[in-house]
C-alpha cells in the first residue's frame, strides 16, 4: 500500500521521536536508580538508592537554579538526590555563611536527630539553624535578630553526641548572647537550645580548662586565646581541646588538654616540654619531641588523640610536619606516625572513627589504620587512580563502634583553572560548562569499607572564593548519616555578600532519599 506524503511525514516524525526517547532513556538508565526497586533501603549504612558507578559526570550546565533563596530544593538529574539551600542574603546581614567552625571536615555540625545544625560566619560567630529533616526546610528563617529570634556564640564548639538540644562551646568574653554564659575562652559550657521558628539558649558551666594541671590561670595573657577544633567522644564522656595564649594564635600553642567527665580529671600534654601533667604531677612522655600545634582531633571512643604539629622545636620531628602524633589519652604513650624503615603514608587530611583513622594516601585512595598501630594501614579503595590529584577532606561523624560504616569525602579544585579551563564557558558564567577529567571530581561522595563509592551530589563550588571554608568545599556528614552539609558559591550564582564578594552559602543533601525524591 502506498502512503500519502502527509502520512509518510507523520510516520517519520513519530519514528524520530521514538528514537529520541529511546536515546534519552538509555542515557538515564546508565545511571543506576535503585530507588525504584521494592524493598531497597535508601538510608545508612547501605545507601542503596545512590549511584555507585564510576562514570565521569560533569556539573549540569547551567547549574540547578538556587535563585529563589533559602529553602529552595533542587533534585539534579545527574545524582537525583535532593539538595536544599540553607542560607541566603536575607539570613543575617547579607553575610556569607559556612558549614564549618574550624575549617575542618572533623567538625560536628548536626545534632543527634538532624533537627538542629550550626552555621558560622567569617567572624567566627556560630548560629543554630532549626531544620525539619522530613521536609528539608529551615524553620527559623531570616532575617535573624540576635537576642530577639536568634542566639550566637564564639569560640570552638560541637553538638552533643547524646542530647539533641545540647551544644558544647568555649566562648570568649562578650562572645555569646546566651543566658548564663560569661565566657573566658577556656571554660567549657553546655548550651541548651530551645525553639524552632525562634531560637533561645541557656548555658551552664562544665569545666574550666585553665584548671588543668600546669595550665596558666588566667590563661589569657593579653594576646587572646586560640582554640583547636573541640571534639566530643561518644556518650559525651571526654572533651578534647588545644589552646594557645601566644601572639599569632594557631600554630603557636603547646597546650593539649582532655577533660574526662566521669572522673572529672583533666589530662594535659605539654608539647613544649614533652610532658604529661595530671593531678599527681608531670612526667616525661615516651617521645622527647617538642613542637607547636596546628590542630587536634579525638577518636570517638575517647582513647586516642591525633595531634597535627606545625613546627618541631626538638627531638625526632623535623621542621614543619605532615605526619601527626597519636597520643593514648591519659598515658605517656605517644607515637609519631613516621618510620624510616618504610613509608607509613601517614599524611593528607584524615578523619577519626571509634578506634581507626582514615587518611588520603593518594587521590582518591584511602588508608585505614588502627589507632593502636598507626604505622600500618590497609588500603580501602585501590581504584580508580585519578589524575590530576586534588585535595580532599574527610568526615566521619556517622561512624559506628566497629568502624564499618561509610565515611564521606569532599574535594577541592577551582573548576576553571585546575583542569586548564577544559570545556568551560567562554562567555557568561566562566565557571559553568567545565569538564572533569574523571569521576568523583567536584563531588560529595562516600566510601564503603569494601572500597565502593556512594555518589551523592556535585558540590557546585567554583573553588574561587577568598573564604577558606568556601574555597575548600568544607562540609560534614550528620551523626545519623542521613544528611551532608557543605559550603558552596554555587558556581558564583548566589549574588554578592556584605563585602561585595561572591556569596557563599550552606547547602544540605539528603543522602537517604530515593532517587528523584523531592525532599
Amino acid at each position: 500500500m502506498l502512503l500519502s506524503s502527509k502520512t509518510r511525514l507523520l510516520f517519520v516524525m513519530s519514528l524520530l521521536l521514538s528514537l529520541s526517547s529511546l536515546g534519552f532513556a538509555q542515557v538515564e538508565n546508565a545511571v543506576p536508580d535503585a530507588g525504584t526497586k521494592a524493598g531497597v533501603s535508601c538510608g545508612p549504612p547501605s545507601y542503596s538508592c545512590a549511584r555507585n558507578d564510576l562514570v565521569t559526570t560533569d556539573n549540569l550546565n547551567p547549574a540547578p537554579s538556587m535563585a529563589q533563596g533559602q529553602n529552595t530544593i533542587v533534585t539534579p538529574s545527574d545524582f537525583k538526590l535532593p539538595i536544599v539551600r540553607i542560607t541566603d542574603s536575607t539570613t543575617f546581614e547579607g553575610r556569607s555563611l559556612t558549614a564549618s567552625i574550624s575549617g575542618s571536615d572533623g567538625d560536628n555540625m548536626f545534632n543527634t536527630d538532624d533537627t538542629y545544625l550550626m552555621v558560622a560566619d567569617r567572624g567566627s560567630w556560630k548560629y543554630p539553624v532549626a531544620f525539619d529533616p522530613s521536609t528539608m526546610q529551615v524553620v527559623n528563617r531570616g532575617p535573624w535578630e540576635i537576642g530577639t529570634n536568634q542566639v550566637r556564640w564564639g569560640g570552638s564548639g560541637s553538638f552533643s553526641r547524646t542530647d539533641r538540644s545540647v551544644v558544647y562551646a568555649l566562648p570568649g568574653p562578650n562572645t555569646a548572647s546566651v543566658k548564663g554564659v560569661d565566657g573566658n575562652s577556656t571554660t567549657l559550657y553546655k548550651l541548651t537550645l530551645s525553639g524552632t521558628t525562634s531560637i533561645s539558649a541557656t548555658g551552664t558551666k562544665v569545666f574550666d580548662f585553665d584548671q588543668c594541671p600546669g595550665m596558666p590561670s588566667p590563661y589569657d595573657i593579653g594576646h587572646g586565646v586560640w582554640h583547636s577544633t573541640l571534639t566530643v567522644s561518644a556518650g559525651d564522656k571526654r572533651f578534647a581541646q588545644a589552646f594557645s595564649n601566644r601572639e599569632g594564635g594557631q600554630n603557636t600553642g603547646t597546650d593539649v588538654t582532655v577533660y574526662d567527665a566521669s572522673s572529672q580529671q583533666c589530662y594535659r600534654y605539654d608539647t613544649a616540654h614533652a610532658k604529661l601533667c595530671t593531678s599527681t604531677g608531670c612526667v616525661p612522655m615516651s617521645l622527647p619531641d617538642t613542637f607547636t600545634i596546628h590542630e587536634v582531633y579525638m577518636s570517638l571512643d575517647g582513647n586516642y588523640l591525633r595531634i597535627m604539629f606545625y613546627y618541631c622545636t626538638s627531638g625526632g620531628c623535623m621542621g614543619t610536619g605532615h605526619n601527626p602524633y597519636f597520643w593514648e589519652i591519659g598515658t605517656t604513650n605517644v607515637t609519631r606516625c613516621y618510620t624510616s624503615k618504610h613509608s607509613a603514608d601517614c599524611w593528607g587530611h584524615m578523619a577519626e572513627g571509634y578506634s581507626h583513622i582514615y587518611n588520603s594516601v593518594v587521590w582518591p585512595q584511602t588508608g585505614k589504620r588502627a589507632l593502636s598501630d598507626p604505622l600500618s594501614y590497609t588500603l580501602i579503595n585501590a581504584t580508580p587512580d585519578l589524575n590530576p590529584k586534588t585535595d580532599s577532606h574527610f568526615s566521619n561523624n556517622a561512624a559506628d563502634p566497629n568502624d564499618t560504616n561509610p565515611y564521606w569525602v569532599t574535594n577541592v579544585q577551582n573548576v576553571r583553572t585546575t583542569f586548564g579551563g577544559a570545556g568551560c564557558n567562554k562567555t557568561g558564567n566562566l565557571y559553568e560548562g567545565c569538564t572533569f577529567p574523571g569521576p568523583l571530581y567536584g563531588e560529595i561522595f562516600g566510601i564503603t569499607q569494601s572500597g565502593g563509592y556512594i555518589r551523592a551530589a556535585h558540590s557546585y563550588n567554583s573553588g574561587s572564593s577568598l573564604e577558606f571554608n568556601c574555597a575548600n568545599t568544607i562540609g560534614t556528614v550528620s551523626q545519623t548519616g542521613k544528611f551532608f552539609v557543605w559550603t558552596s558559591d554555587w558556581l558564583t550564582t548566589l549574588g554578592r555578600d556584605d563585602l561585595n564578594q561572591n556569596r557563599c552559602d550552606v547547602f544540605v543533601v539528603n543522602l537517604a532519599a530515593a532517587q528523584g525524591a523531592p525532599n
